[in-house]
């Protein structure tokens, strides 16, 4: 059980990385503001470290489920409250199903 724990807390800081990462690439305008560039490089190389201690631990399904699912929603909710973008009903749909799914893996396990 413990290393299990370990497992989600390795993912939770790849998703922590990963999330600060995407928010610099937005933030780069296109690769064009240098200083959000070198930011998200060491981001996503911080999350692509903690991605593979996780996996170590996790199964390869449910870490990736956990993550892709948890990225989504976290950028979308960036996207809302810092870039105040809009979603329509298929975008709320495709993240219901989104954690609909996640749901249902975990339920499985």
């Amino acid at each position: 059980m413990s290393n299990k724990l370990n497992g989600f807390g390795f993912l939770a800081l790849a998703l922590l990385f990963g999330m600060s990462g995407h928010f610099c690439l937005k933030a780069s305008n296109g690769f064009k503001h240098i200083n959000y560039i070198v930011l998200c490089y060491i981001l996503f190389a911080l999350k692509i470290y903690f991605m593979a201690k996780a996996y170590s631990l996790l199964s390869l399904g449910i870490a990736n489920a956990l993550y892709s699912s948890a990225i989504i929603l976290f950028t979308t909710f960036i996207g809302l409250m810092y870039y105040k973008e809009k979603l329509n009903n298929y975008s709320i749909a495709g993240i219901f199903s989104i954690v609909l799914g996640v749901a249902m893996i975990q339920m499985n396990e």
